[in-house]
């Protein structure tokens, strides 16, 4: 059968940490009351959210061995990063607070990235499927619009 799932992304020490929970459609405005509930290690918050749709069953037996059925995603939204702020490529200064930032996106090929501050500061790629909405759902920007 098909779920709904989505899944939060908070800052963590070396790779975000993500915490997945069903949802019975993706409905964004649940998905923003969902995620003020969510605190990570260091009190770290969700800076973005994402849907998945997967196909799911339960595990089966075979001759009393039992197989794991892994669930198989059949498909995802982009990331709807709760507010933050896009600095696309052309519009950062060449200073050298910079320097590194402009370096990474370039060898990249990101024309740009967004900057979080929910709990702790966190900048990442901004993607084309990407989205920024408020605490209301409303979107105050898209990736496409840098792509």
């Amino acid at each position: 059968m098909k779920k709904h799932f989505v899944t939060f992304y908070s800052p963590g020490m070396l790779f975000s940490e993500k915490d997945s929970k069903p949802i019975e459609k993706w409905d964004i405005k649940t998905a923003i009351e969902i995620s003020k509930k969510i605190i990570q290690r260091h009190g770290a918050k969700p800076y973005a959210f994402r849907f998945k749709t997967q196909i799911v069953a339960n595990d089966i037996e075979i001759d009393g061995e039992k197989l794991e059925v892994k669930p198989k995603t059949v498909r995802q939204s982009g990331l709807y990063w709760l507010t933050g702020r896009v600095l696309a490529l052309k519009d950062i200064s060449d200073d050298d607070e910079n320097r590194i930032l402009k370096s990474n996106m370039k060898c990249n090929g990101y024309k740009a990235v967004i900057e979080n501050n929910n709990s702790y500061k966190f900048t990442y790629y901004f993607d084309k499927e990407d989205i920024i909405i408020d605490w209301n759902g409303n979107i105050i920007d898209k990736g496409e619009n840098y792509y």
